[in-house]
């Protein structure tokens, strides 16, 4: 038994089924997501919100993660509702959560996580609907039964309008998405997503009209029309469901729910036929859950039959529930699959006389008997239902009294009875979100919790008698175990002192063993606790235990994840209070600077740097001492590090920290000592990385895109000689075999590259060091262009250049270099569609999309006929790509420059009509016309600023051009409506950049209008 099992629950089965991951949101390499992950699992959900808040505040938080922190609360915020029991606090905690909800969604626009957010509304509406519907069953209630019925009838409704207006949004997106319309890795990533929520909204839609029926009396008019609309629903799921094995989840749910309600509505037939088709799934997992409810579910129809059909009944389930494991046993799904078996036994054995029947009645008998009296000794509402099986066949219904404590003689007696209520109270607290999902009765609710705390406490009183009697002959094993279950239910219970003091002898005396590590971990949590509830004035005092236990830790198990952690938190209280010395003293303890925390730290501090010296690039600032002894200190670490670092102490971390100093070296041209980390023949990354198979494809790539950067820079020296064809090779090839199938890797990997050297460009203050090493970059790529017939290199390697070739755009004074590696761009883009179609969509591309990079790359280099006829072609195709769009246009507008009043004026107005009059490209004009209703969503907000302000840059050009002073000055007034009708609409432009264009725009208006 796991005392760290999850909790089971429909939403969870929903989630597999429509194949969601919950995201998560922070990369699975850190500390952070493991000790998250570990307090969702312990249901320590205030902790959870607690440790976000404080590593936010650390600037702990991942970039990715920032934009997802107020989901995150939320998300934990509604997990903790499974773990509240009184009335008032769980109405308190609902009303915060859908205020935060709706707050999130208020300000959503078209953030990734907004259909997310919308499910978790639903969810919460229905849980008040739920609550609502318990609250009514209590006797203290009945004056206001009817009025808390109408509510859950309202929250159950407002639920499904939820989902049918997520389904709403998401369908148009999806069919924009549907088959050749995802034409990039990241949008079929996006679509599979979306795919899984609306399946997920489907789902939910179709359940919740089910628990919509429960507000009404069983067999009412009402309550079959609700059941009746909930099996059409989930029909239709099931019949546009394809037989796939990615969608096999969704299909066997939805058979299992209508099969339930089927039941429930009396079609035997057609509840029969929904079950059997679960049950011939013979998959482990969640899809064998699913084969035992169904199973249960098949065993009543039988017995539902007229006559009732007794040993049909008994040859459906038995062979299952014999195959269940202890496990499965004390689940929900596995209760009433025995329960069902018993109660056929028991109506069969009413047909049978011991006289006739013989051993056939006595075996019966026996049976019933049996699993009556096991499911006694499981907590949960079913205990009522199996006391009345088991009086029925004249058996006493009172299990062995053990919900007062034991007097226990012995140790072994001591622990055997803790372990009993131990495992009970596991299992119980696993079926208290189901019963909560289920409507069960609030009575019900409650005294199983009532069960789950008491028989904690009645362990913790066993565990510590354990210790009392405890004698050698016991053996040294048992004894630690007693220990370690004792820390686990302090902490269980909030004893945090306790579970701290236990934690720390375990840790101190039996060091070196599983079981002290993972007491490690308990007296971190408990510490974490406690630290956060002391005032910060007071917290000093808990730092020299939080140190004593991390050196512990260090010492018992050096380069685990639970030493990593305790170094961790001591390293983060240090950076937060910006004390380096002491984080520097902290990652000493861990070996001196040989690996893992000299690297971390090595590496948070070089982050740092790194968001810092784009910050001063962004403002146009200088360095600053600080941010110099910041990047001192980065390297310093990281050197320690590497100086320490052999084959045999290699992870994760420190060939991180490896790359990461190389970047470093990278960043001040010291090309010769990145080459010496990354090819260094003993402990080089590029030969670790190859006999670690932890580290991920992509963190291998990394080095060698390093080795590339190394190369590029190296050519882009003064007098530097030409990039070695060999090397470049091998290199390339390598990449590609890392990235093997999923060739969005080397992209990525190339895409990189670029970045690194526009950065390298943007810190180079020379302009003809600047287009050196662009220049380098091209003569890479062109080297690619000429060595390989590869489409997935090809692609990486134009789309490369073309994002370098795009910044260098931005830079005054390197137009002519951006031109030259556009015009490489397009070779790259150009061999591949010199492909047959066939070997395009061998490597799961489109001819068209390679067309448009074409026609972006000609743009770019100053093509600008050829591209536009590449666009008309492309958009007279698919002219709802609004991205090609605003390249065609763009490309117009450049093309009119200063000298042509015509293009100028297609640019903004649109050209090329159809046979039905529609411009295949459509022109600022109308794409601002397209986004401005979705203005306030941020991906739309700068197409429309961007839009708007080009309509009024290309009319100003186009009046600047008119030799007639009233046709001038007409275009010219024309243009300035188009700001001050931007501006009444939207005072603040969107953003404080359109706002500064706007106005900058506006004055040069005036001037022109004054002169």
């Amino acid at each position: 038994m796991s005392i760290f099992s999850n909790r089971s629950g429909w939403m969870t089965c929903l989630a597999f089924a429509c194949g969601a991951a919950s995201a998560p949101s922070m990369v699975a390499e850190e500390p952070a997501k493991r000790f998250l992950e570990r307090l969702r699992d312990e249901q320590l959900f205030d902790i959870g919100i607690q440790y976000i808040e404080i590593a936010e505040k650390r600037n702990r938080i991942p970039e990715s993660l920032r934009a997802d922190l107020p989901l995150e609360k939320i998300g934990l915020l509604q997990d903790s509702l499974l773990t509240l029991q009184k009335p008032d606090q769980i109405e308190a905690r609902m009303r915060q959560l859908e205020e935060q909800l709706r707050s999130f969604l208020a300000s959503a626009g078209s953030h990734p996580r907004k259909s997310e957010a919308q499910t978790r509304l639903g969810d919460l509406l229905r849980d008040r609907a739920a609550f609502a519907i318990q609250e009514s069953k209590k006797p203290e209630n009945s004056a206001k039964s009817e009025e808390l019925k109408e509510k859950a009838r309202k929250g159950y409704s407002d639920a499904i309008a939820l989902y049918v207006s997520i389904n709403e949004e998401l369908k148009p997106i999806l069919q924009n998405l549907a088959g050749n319309r995802a034409q990039t890795a990241e949008d079929k990533a996006l679509r599979d997503r979306y795919q899984e929520e609306y399946r997920q909204a489907e789902i939910l839609h179709a359940k919740t009209l089910e628990f919509l029926s429960q507000t009404y009396p069983d067999g009412s008019t009402d309550w079959k029309q609700w059941l009746e609309k909930s099996e059409a629903k989930l029909s239709e799921i099931i019949e546009k469901t394809t037989t796939s094995s990615r969608e096999a989840g969704r299909r066997i749910l939805c058979l299992l729910y209508r099969g339930q309600v089927q039941a429930k509505l009396g079609k035997w037939k057609e509840a029969r036929e929904s079950f059997t088709r679960v049950t011939e799934i013979n998959e482990a997992g969640i899809f064998r859950t699913w084969k035992i409810e169904a199973t249960a579910g098949l065993v009543r129809l039988e017995l539902a039959q007229q006559p009732p059909k007794y040993e049909a009944a008994i040859g459906l389930g038995d062979e299952l529930a014999k195959s269940l494991s202890a496990q499965e046993r004390s689940e929900p799904q596995g209760i009433e699959l025995q329960l069902a078996l018993a109660d056929a036994r028991l109506a069969y054995g009413k047909t049978l006389t011991e006289g006739k029947d013989g051993n056939l009645f006595r075996n019966n008998r026996k049976a019933a008997r049996d699993t009556y009296q096991n499911l006694l000794k499981i907590n949960g509402p079913h205990k009522e239902r199996a006391a009345k099986g088991l009086s029925e066949l004249g058996f006493d219904t009172a299990p062995a009294n053990d919900e007062s404590l034991p007097e226990t003689k012995s140790f072994q007696e001591a622990t055997a009875a803790a372990k009993i209520r131990l495992e009970r109270a596991e299992n119980s607290e696993r079926t208290l979100p189901i019963l909560k999902q289920q409507n069960a009765s609030a009575d019900d609710i409650d005294k199983l919790a009532a069960d789950v705390a008491r028989d904690r406490e009645q362990a913790i009183a066993l565990y510590r008698r354990s210790l009392e009697l405890f004698r050698e002959a016991d053996g040294r094993e048992a004894l630690l175990e007693s220990k370690y279950f004792l820390a686990y239910l302090y902490l269980r219970t909030d004893k945090l002192w306790e579970a701290l003091a236990v934690s720390q002898a375990v840790l101190q005396a039996d060091r070196h063993t599983d079981k002290a590590i993972q007491c490690g971990e308990f007296a971190l949590v408990s510490l974490s606790r406690l630290i956060d509830a002391t005032p910060k004035d007071q917290q000093a005092g808990l730092i020299p235990t939080l140190e004593t236990i991390a050196k512990l830790m260090l010492e018992i198990a050096p380069g685990t994840d639970a030493s990593r952690n305790a170094v961790d938190v001591l390293v983060t209280l240090s950076i937060r209070e910006k004390k380096y010395e002491d984080a520097e003293r902290y990652v000493e303890m861990s070996g001196g600077n040989s690996i893992g925390g000299a690297s971390l730290l090595g590496q948070m501090l070089w982050r740092d740097y790194q968001l810092r010296a784009a910050e001063h690039r962004t403002n146009k600032t200088e360095e600053t001492a600080e941010d110099k002894a910041l990047l001192a200190k980065a390297e310093s670490l990281l050197q320690g590090a590497w100086k320490n670092l052999s084959s045999n102490k290699a992870d994760n971390v420190s060939i991180h920290g490896a790359n990461a100093l190389a970047s470093i070296y990278l960043a001040a041209d010291r090309i010769d000592e990145a080459n010496q980390i990354l090819n260094d023949p003993q402990k080089g990354t590029l030969v670790l990385m190859e006999t670690n198979d932890k580290l991920e494809a992509k963190d291998k790539l990394e080095s060698y895109k390093l080795r590339l950067q190394a190369m590029v820079q190296a050519a882009g020296l003064p007098n530097a000689k030409p990039l070695d064809t060999q090397q470049l090779t091998e290199t390339v090839d390598r990449m590609k075999a890392l990235a093997g199938a999923d060739d969005t890797l080397l992209t990525n990997a190339l895409r990189n590259l670029a970045y690194s050297i526009t950065t390298k460009v943007s810190q180079t203050s020379s302009l003809e060091d600047q287009a050196r090493l662009g220049g380098a970059l091209g003569v890479l790529v062109q080297q690619l262009v000429a060595l390989t017939s590869d489409i997935s290199v090809l692609d990486s390697a134009g789309s490369s250049v073309f994002v370098l070739a795009s910044n260098l755009q931005k830079v005054p004074g390197l137009a002519v270099q951006s031109k030259e590696l556009m015009e490489i761009a397009d070779q790259a883009y150009s061999k591949i569609a010199s492909k047959t179609a066939e070997e395009i969509a061998a490597a799961n591309r489109k001819p068209e999309e390679f067309q448009m990079r074409i026609a972006m790359a000609r743009a770019g280099a100053g093509k600008y006929e050829e591209a536009h006829k590449i666009f008309v072609d492309v958009l007279k195709q698919t002219p709802m790509n609004v991205t090609f769009q605003i390249a065609a246009a763009k490309n117009l507008q450049a093309w009119g420059g200063n000298r042509d009043k015509d293009l100028l004026y297609k640019a903004w107005a649109g050209t090329e009509p159809n046979d039905k009059g529609a411009n295949a490209i459509w022109g600022w004009n109308r794409i601002a016309q397209l986004t401005a209703s979705r203005v306030k969503e941020d991906s739309f907000r700068d197409i429309y600023f961007e839009a708007r302000f080009n309509i009024a840059t290309c009319q100003r050009a186009s009046g600047l051009l008119e030799t007639d002073p009233e046709a001038r000055k007409k275009e010219l007034n024309r243009a300035m409506t188009v700001i001050r009708q931007t501006k009444v609409l939207h005072p603040n432009f969107g953003t404080p950049e359109f706002k500064s264009k706007f106005e900058r725009l506006e004055a040069e208006l005036q001037q022109d209008l004054n002169r």
